[in-house]
């Protein structure tokens, strides 16, 4: 019975690929791999110096929230509403809450651009002069505004009167605006295993901001759109295949996250597991089974994880919805007998005082899938957030979605196959994948 739901789920992600796709553009035809930088490592182009280690951790739960709240706004509004033929952006996540950085170059000759790279992003864009400024790239293409590829931008699309240039418009979840020209022009990568070396993948459509309202917090940097979208990175270069491997940011000096395309993709196909589509949704979701925390098995509705759950690289903390995190944090204050303190923020709701071996000795907690389980290591449950004081990773989620976050897949090698529309996550040190 499960191999036929296999199938049929697979059969339902072939019919749902848009007939009219865009051209391949790579000009690499093999794999390639990139190196990322965590927005909070002190070789990241944002870290703050000012801000301690406890600081960091802290703003990065009140981003995940951010972010998932954001998600649901934009999951509100594309059931309102949907564009025809391309992807619709007018409730997007904003980039100040995203995690992992990539480095890239664009044009010719190739200017260096620094992006937040985001599983739930379906737009590539970077910010203009003097970051990058299309008139000084010889190989920069514009489009006409009536061009098929403009037209596909749906209501991104914003073509004033008179202007021949295809142009975009985004209007983000706070009101803030970030508006500019859609192009295209060629992408290089460095290769992260040999350092000096660039990866051409060839042309690839994407946004210059020109111009953004003064509330507008992504105007700093960029996106590295890698969604299912049409205009993704992956939807670009035809790459059906990719896979990553998040290092803990605080723990090894010089270690590198990694993401792979193509044939460099790692992915355990015996531990795969069923992407869930929905139409109007290219985010990437799974189907949770079950919850333990040492041998007990959680118990809650089974309605509670209704619609699956998103994988999402660009959120920290994972997030469940009510009906889920309750009994979750409920058997964890039973089974744990450590001092119960007051966190931080008020995101944290489980904190205890605990030095780092009585917390290596918290019960073990399981997520279960589909043919594959993930087990949960003590220092991607727990996090420390103030001297001695140790909080619960996984936050409450602000609405009905459920969410894996990147702690959650530190040291987790986690492939994507939208080929046979699946998903597979394996116990790794990615300091050595």
């Amino acid at each position: 019975m499960a191999s036929t739901i296999f199938f049929f789920a697979i059969l339902l992600f072939a019919c749902f690929i848009p007939s009219k796709s865009l051209p391949i553009h790579s000009k690499n035809n093999h794999g390639f791999t990139l190196s990322l930088i965590h927005r909070d490592s002190p070789e990241s182009p944002f870290y703050n110096h000012s801000m301690t280690l406890y600081e960091r951790r802290v703003a990065s739960t009140r981003r995940s929230v951010a972010r998932m709240q954001q998600h649901s706004m934009r999951a509100k509004a594309k059931s309102n509403y949907k564009t025809l033929d391309g992807p619709d952006i007018s409730s997007e996540a904003i980039l100040d809450n995203l995690e992992y950085i990539a480095s890239y170059s664009i044009g010719t000759p190739p200017t260096k651009v620094n992006a937040f790279i985001d599983t739930g992003f379906d737009i590539i864009w970077t910010l203009g002069n003097p970051t990058f400024d299309p008139s000084k790239s010889s190989t920069y293409k514009t489009l006409s505004c009536d061009s098929k590829y403009c037209l596909r931008l749906g209501d991104l699309r914003s073509c004033p009167y008179g202007s021949e240039s295809c142009a975009y418009d985004m209007t983000y979840d706070d009101s803030s605006r970030s508006y500019g020209v859609f192009g295209e022009d060629k992408f290089t990568f460095d290769d992260a295993y040999a350092p000096g070396k660039t990866v051409d993948v060839g042309y690839v459509y994407f946004g210059v901001n020109n111009e953004s309202s003064p509330n507008f917090k992504g105007s700093q940097h960029g996106a590295l759109a890698l969604d299912r979208g049409l205009y993704s990175l992956l939807g670009q270069l035809g790459i059906s295949q990719f896979s990553h491997c998040f290092v803990h940011p605080y723990t090894i000096e010089g270690a590198k996250s990694r993401m792979y395309f193509g044939s460099n993709a790692k992915i355990l196909y015996s531990f795969l597991v069923p992407l869930v589509q929905f139409q109007s949704e290219p985010l990437y979701f799974v189907e949770i089974t079950g919850i333990r925390v040492g041998m007990t098995e959680i118990e809650y509705p089974s309605y509670a994880f209704d619609g699956g759950v998103s994988v999402d690289s660009g959120i920290s903390n994972s997030m469940l919805t009510t009906f889920v995190y309750d009994p979750f944090v409920s058997e964890l204050r039973n089974q744990i007998k450590l001092p119960v303190v007051k966190g931080p923020s008020d995101q944290l709701e489980l904190c205890f005082q605990a030095t780092d071996d009585e917390i290596s000795k918290t019960p073990e907690v399981v997520l279960y899938f589909f043919k594959s389980t993930i087990y949960l290591a003590s220092n991607v449950v727990f996090e420390e957030y103030s001297q001695g004081i140790w909080c619960l990773a996984i936050l409450r989620s602000p609405s009905l979605r459920s969410m894996i976050g990147n702690i959650q897949m530190r040291n987790l090698l986690v492939g994507y196959d939208l080929q046979v529309n699946g998903i597979s996550f394996s116990s790794a040190d990615c300091n050595d994948v």
